[in-house]
């Protein structure tokens, strides 16, 4: 038995079309956000010797370090999208600025402030 290329084709493009679908699109944000790799040092009941302090406290200050570097990339990236929110701000109320009809100001006021500037009524 044979499949008709006709019954083919539709499948086919559906999954270009899914495929040309960015991934990023499907939602805001990123779903998952990774935890540190970081390695916490484990300190011994009890140290035996000098060496066994300063390699505990080197593993403390690599400890230090790796969650600095993962605090300082997630608060870099929540600066980046915290600024393109606003950015995004901007550019609506540029827009809304920049409209000159009426009803286009008051369509962008929310529904508590339509109803007391009299949306829809002409006369007002």
């Amino acid at each position: 038995m044979t499949i008709s290329r006709l019954r083919v084709w539709p499948v086919v493009q559906l999954f270009i079309f899914l495929a040309s679908i960015p991934i990023g699109a499907a939602g805001a944000g990123d779903p998952f956000t990774p935890s540190s790799s970081c390695v916490k040092p484990t300190k011994p009941v009890r140290f035996t010797s000098e060496w066994e302090v300063d390699q505990f406290m080197r593993t403390v200050e690599s400890y230090k370090a790796c969650i600095k570097q993962y605090v300082d990339e997630h608060r870099g990236a929540a600066k980046k999208h915290q600024d393109a929110a606003n950015a995004a701000i901007d550019e609506w109320n540029s827009f809304v600025d920049w409209t000159p009809s009426r009803r286009a100001h008051a369509a962008t006021k929310p529904d508590h402030e339509q109803l007391s500037a009299g949306v829809g009524d002409p006369g007002k």
